[in-house]
């Protein structure tokens, strides 16, 4: 999978359990190497979305998400509260909370800064893509 932010960096995203993030300008041809390649999740990652260009949330099979700080290539938070594969991440325009979708059938809602989960929503008959 394919991600852009919204000034400078692209990340690519799969079944090797990281998330590669690579200058926009690499992509148009340059060869180059990637600005970070995160390695934490102990599953497939199933979504990224960008805090801003120097923070990437990620979602992952190994029924987590984290918060990256791209540059040092670091974990910043681990939000660890639902119990099967997070399939998906969306967060708020004022980049407060994220909510996550998962198989268990729930969506959670974090806070990004604290890592607490704030809400858990459930009945839904499917897993929430």
């Amino acid at each position: 999978m394919f991600l852009r932010s919204k000034r400078r960096i692209r990340c690519l995203w799969g079944l090797d359990n990281m998330c590669t993030v690579f200058p926009i300008v690499d992509l148009a041809g340059n060869d180059s190497s990637p600005v970070a390649e995160l390695r934490q999740h102990e599953g497939y990652l199933s979504s990224c979305r960008f805090i801003d260009d120097q923070q990437i949330l990620t979602s992952s099979g190994d029924s987590t998400c984290i918060l990256w700080d791209i540059e040092k290539q670091a974990v910043k938070k681990t939000f660890d509260s639902h119990s099967s594969d997070v399939m998906s991440v969306s967060i708020s325009p004022d980049k407060q909370i994220f909510v996550s979708g998962n198989c268990d059938t729930t969506a959670k809602v974090f806070d990004i800064h604290n890592g607490t989960c704030i809400g858990t929503f459930t009945g839904h008959e499917a897993t929430l893509a």
